[in-house]
């Protein structure tokens, strides 16, 4: 009995030093946020006002907000909140509750990684390739261990409504529309690496076991297609990992 008691004693010191590392966004003053948004109804694409129910695709990851964590690396706390990803400008929004009347905008940096469901976002400074005008952005962590790390950065193309040649919309034409894409990278000897989710392409992201890895896609059938491509860039990432 004593011992149980001395167990459940530790237990109960343990589990509250860390729930007391997590704080509430309201009594959370550190964080940096800015943009109040007062519309979520609306976008700015291209220096156009855009109304989202005029669009096909959406420029969020998920429509709803989901209880999340955003981990202060330099102040080394947690906070807990309501988020929703944008894709189209590459935000986090913000929130206090699950429907918000009020959003604000997670400031966009280094020092910031989230956590939504089982996603997490890591802010990544140096792509190897250009994407947006940019070469740092959001990036959701697919794999991660001590020696390599597998991403997915998720960008989108706006296409305008199209017009007619007298130059007005026709209200039979298409609908405006956002299209999603996505790009992989491996990070790895801090370096970060593009990987192209082929069969025949993607062991060149690994120049020191290139051989074994083109032995292993041909072994295990690997596709890279469709449902399982991200299946299968993990499963390859993972082998990687033991060699």
């Amino acid at each position: 009995m004593r011992t149980k008691l001395i167990l459940f004693s530790l237990f109960s010191i343990i589990t509250s030093g860390l729930y007391a590392q997590i704080q509430n966004i309201d009594n959370y003053q550190e964080i940096s946020m800015y943009s109040q948004l007062q519309n979520n109804k609306q976008l700015r694409v291209n220096g156009d006002i855009i109304n989202t129910k005029d669009l096909e695709g959406s420029p969020y990851l998920q429509k709803e907000f989901k209880k999340g964590f955003i981990e202060d690396t330099e102040q080394g706390k947690t906070i807990e909140a309501y988020l929703r990803y944008r894709i189209i400008d590459d935000m986090f929004e913000i929130s206090k509750k699950s429907n918000p009347k009020e959003i604000s905008v997670l400031k966009r940096g280094t020092n910031y990684n989230v956590r939504m469901g089982n996603k997490k976002f890591r802010f990544i400074m140096d792509y190897p390739i250009e994407l947006k005008g940019t070469y740092s952005g959001y990036a959701e962590v697919m794999f991660e261990k001590e020696n390599i790390s597998l991403y997915k950065r998720i960008t989108q193309d706006y296409t305008p409504k199209k017009k007619m040649e007298n130059g007005y919309a026709s209200s039979s034409s298409s609908k405006a529309s956002l299209d999603n894409e996505e790009y992989y990278f491996i990070e790895t000897n801090d370096e970060i690496i593009q990987i192209e989710p082929h069969k025949k392409r993607a062991a060149d992201a690994f120049p020191d076991h290139t051989k074994e890895l083109e032995n292993y896609i041909k072994d295990k059938k690997l596709k890279f297609r469709g449902d399982d491509e991200e299946k299968d860039l993990i499963q390859l990432v993972e082998f990687y990992n033991t060699l």
